[in-house]
């Protein structure tokens, strides 16, 4: 890799992230800098000196002379490696179990490292239970819900692994229910949950009977524990009393100790508003039922110890203001209840008690979770079925919870890219994880994991110097309360642990002059020089309405700002040496008008500021900035700035910034930038004037002519 190669993107974030970040930016003595850095800001006026109170106002016009095509090879409405489930997934044990996509079922023996494929029954798959790699069942629905049509569930049966099914019922939802589930003992009993009823099989295990039950209404809930051993959960609806009024549901837990024949009810809730029931027991004993009350947007939780003779309803301070996204799972005394992250502001996480739901403390939240399931846990491993922006996720961990690997789709970069040579690359983030550290042998076709960042920090950008020696900006998580420090951590052995570099947290002196100005709204990016000591040089880059702040501290321990009243938009910064740095921005032409233009600046060290250079033709914003040598540079452009379906281009220079090729794409596709890295940035990288990379939302692109042609890698 050139020695001069030192990216730098700017992501926008949000206000409030960044006011809780700065707010506690406290050094504490573990991270404190022994840096010293003084302000060496000129105050010499000379005829190209900016006094800090406006930008120059005729910077020139980028000088393109040359157009040429550009080539996009992609579908630009796929969503590449999507993952997208039709049900939870059912594991037998911690190498092996089953996950229900839309082509039929895909099959894992060895812990969701590699997946074969087995064809269904038509249908959408809403339930699958297997108990062995061979024998197992699945209900599907066909048919569409709407006025006046009902859907049709089936009961299909395999005994060769997939390769035979065999319908074994089928039937309309006529009450109302929208659960399945299924338990099976062996040869002495299965029972299952399909279209609001409950079904038992008989005959030898070849057909399906209903099951009678005492109260009126659709099931919603069951559990078996044994074969004669269980529970149902009846719903009751009452008719309102004028149609302004919201219905009332009152849940009836029935149990049975004969395996269906004789039932006796053991719990009637007090009316309320929802629905959403969860029930689940991880032993004769123990159990736990919840239910969403959406008129108090909380969760219900009812606990028993003795089997449901009694029932205790409590509502734990962990638990108010959240609602329960997935069915609580048990296991040797300890049981996780999955947590949405619909009830803002917490994130999706998972809970543990180790008390029957007296207590609960957090086993892991992540911003990037939506609706979460929990598969079985068997020892410290489980399996989590995610939602996320773009479909879904499976995860799996091994330590109960502390790491988490992503299994399905393959893995892909979500945030920052940094590749050392044209076959071995870093990325940090996935759609799961933004904090996951990734690693290329190939270019780009395939991601591992090979470390993460600390629980509890976001993550906004990575460099790598070589194979092994790596940089992340990290800070508090906004929805965490620690006090802490927006800095810098480092990797020696590629990026497998991580810890704070040398050069530690910011130092005091500028963490002050920060404090002074309120509505901070852009993080904190660095620059590790490529030299023997790589930790004397970093960069610290903030917008602070209405002022813009740029400070650079290198070698000799100098700070470097620029000030503007009319703050332009950051769009990024790419710089060789602490001396020598562009920055995009986008900004008004005076202050209030709804028109501007994008610019490229170049840093002034001598004077300590940032002299406007170029701007780019009319309508064209710049999205992204990359920097290779004094002479190569790159820039992502789209025209107009803001709109649905922007024309994309690429502007390269090979003469420092004086003649410009603009490769433009003939036609619209959608290109779009990450979502996890800001509303306008697109991640771009080169290690030689040939060889890039350019992060977007639908996939990371290369290319292998200077930005001429780009492919999407698969």
């Amino acid at each position: 890799m050139s020695p001069m190669k030192h990216p730098i993107m700017l992501a926008t974030m949000s206000i409030v992230a960044l006011a809780l970040l700065l707010s506690g930016c406290s050094t504490g003595p573990s991270t404190k800098s022994n840096l010293s850095i003084t302000n060496t800001t000129s105050t010499e006026t000379t005829d190209n000196k900016d006094t800090g109170n406006a930008l120059p106002s005729l910077p020139l016009p980028l000088n393109v002379v040359q157009e040429g095509k550009l080539s996009l090879e992609f579908s630009p409405k796929s969503l590449q490696g999507t993952f997208i489930p039709q049900s939870s997934p059912d594991f037998l044990n911690d190498q092996q179990g089953f996950v229900a996509v839309p082509s039929g079922l895909m099959y894992t023996s060895d812990g969701g490292r590699t997946w074969g494929t087995i064809p269904t029954p038509a249908g959408q798959i809403e339930y699958l239970h297997f108990t062995s790699p061979e024998r197992g069942w699945i209900i599907t629905s066909t048919g569409f819900v709407t006025s006046g049509s009902r859907q049709t569930f089936h009961i299909y049966r395999t005994t060769d692994a997939g390769v035979h099914w065999q319908q074994q019922w089928s039937g309309t939802d006529d009450d109302g229910g929208n659960i399945s589930r299924m338990f099976s003992f062996a040869d002495e009993g299965t029972f299952a949950v399909v279209a609001g009823r409950l079904l038992r099989l008989t005959n030898n295990q070849a057909s399906w009977s209903s099951v009678s039950l005492p109260v009126q209404g659709p099931v919603v809930e069951a559990d078996f524990v044994r074969a004669k051993l269980g529970w149902v959960v009846v719903q009751q609806t009452e008719k309102p009393k004028s149609p302004n009024d919201t219905p009332m549901t009152t849940l009836v837990v029935l149990q049975t100790t004969d395996g269906g024949s004789d039932w006796h009810v053991q719990l009637r809730t007090a009316p309320f508003s929802g629905g959403g029931t969860m029930m689940q027991f991880g032993s004769t004993t123990n159990g736990l039922l919840l239910y969403k009350d959406t008129a108090g947007m909380k969760t219900v939780l009812y606990r028993t110890t003795n089997g449901g003779q009694s029932w205790t309803k409590s509502i734990p301070t962990a638990l108010e203001g959240r609602i329960f996204a997935g069915r609580p799972v048990f296991q040797n005394g300890s049981v996780w209840i999955p947590m949405s992250a619909d009830a803002a502001p917490f994130p999706s996480s998972i809970v543990v008690s180790t008390d029957m739901g007296q207590s609960w403390h957090p086993v892991v939240q992540r911003g990037e979770w939506r609706s979460l399931v929990v598969s079985q846990r068997f020892g410290s491993t489980a399996y989590v079925l995610t939602g996320l922006n773009q479909g879904y996720a499976l995860l799996k961990t091994t330590d109960d919870g502390k790491t988490w690997t992503q299994l399905l789709p393959s893995l892909k970069p979500s945030r920052s890219i940094s590749f050392v040579s044209p076959a071995v690359g870093f990325a940090l983030g996935t759609e799961a994880n933004a904090n996951s550290i990734l690693k290329t042998t190939d270019g780009g076709k395939t991601w591992i994991t090979v470390g993460s960042l600390p629980e509890g920090t976001q993550s906004f950008d990575i460099v790598f110097v070589n194979e092994n020696v790596g940089y992340v900006t990290v800070a508090p998580m906004e929805t965490t309360s620690e006090e802490g420090n927006t800095m810098v951590m480092e990797t020696q052995d590629g990026g497998k642990t991580w810890s704070p570099a040398s050069f530690g947290a910011l130092p005091t002196s500028i963490l002050d002059r920060i404090k002074q100005h309120a509505d901070i709204v852009e993080p904190v990016y660095f620059l590790p020089a490529f030299k023997s000591t790589p930790s004397q040089n970093w960069v610290l880059g903030t917008t602070g309405y209405p002022k813009l702040y740029t400070l650079i501290s290198s070698d000799h321990g100098t700070v470097i700002e620029g000030t503007y009243d009319d703050p332009p938009g950051i769009e990024g910064y790419s710089f060789l040496s602490p001396d020598d740095g562009w920055m995009s921005v986008f900004r008004t032409q005076k202050s209030g008008s709804p028109d501007g233009e994008s610019v490229i600046q170049q840093l002034d060290a001598k004077h300590g500021n940032w002299v406007a250079k170029w701007t780019l033709p009319t309508g064209w914003a710049v999205e992204g900035v990359y920097r290779l040598t004094e002479q190569d540079a790159w820039l992502v452009a789209q025209k107009p700035r803001i709109s649905m379906n922007p024309t994309f281009a690429i502007l390269r220079t090979t003469d420092g910034g004086k003649t410009w090729t603009r490769y433009q794409q003939p036609s619209a596709p959608e290109i779009t930038p990450p979502p996890t890295t800001a509303d306008s940035t697109f991640p771009i990288d080169f290690v030689n004037p040939n060889d890039g990379w350019l992060l977007t939302q639908q996939g990371l692109l290369k290319t292998t002519d200077g930005g001429a042609s780009w492919t999407l890698i698969k």
